[in-house]
């Protein structure tokens, strides 16, 4: 048996009474950079503790999920030497 870890990048600022942001206004740069660095570490943490992989999804501009390319998060994992992950 193989076990994945599933990653879905969901953007947590947006008020309950928002639920899918139509503009870009609602995004945050700073607060973008934190999700996106928090998501990749927490990546490659999973192959650290042994996942086989890591599933990715793909929906851009909403509240459940604000990655735009798996292939882009893909890219930039595979950049990461994990001998210096904690």
């Amino acid at each position: 048996m193989e076990i994945f870890a599933f990653e879905f990048f969901s953007w947590p600022h947006l008020s309950r009474r928002r639920t899918t942001p139509t503009q870009t206004t609602f995004f945050e740069p700073v607060r973008g950079r934190q999700l996106y660095e928090r998501h990749l570490n927490q990546m490659q943490l999973c192959e650290h503790l042994g996942f086989d992989g890591v599933c990715l999804n793909k929906h851009h501009a909403k509240p459940y999920g604000v990655m735009p390319s798996p292939n882009l998060i893909a890219a930039a994992l595979s950049t990461v030497d994990l001998r210096h992950c904690r």
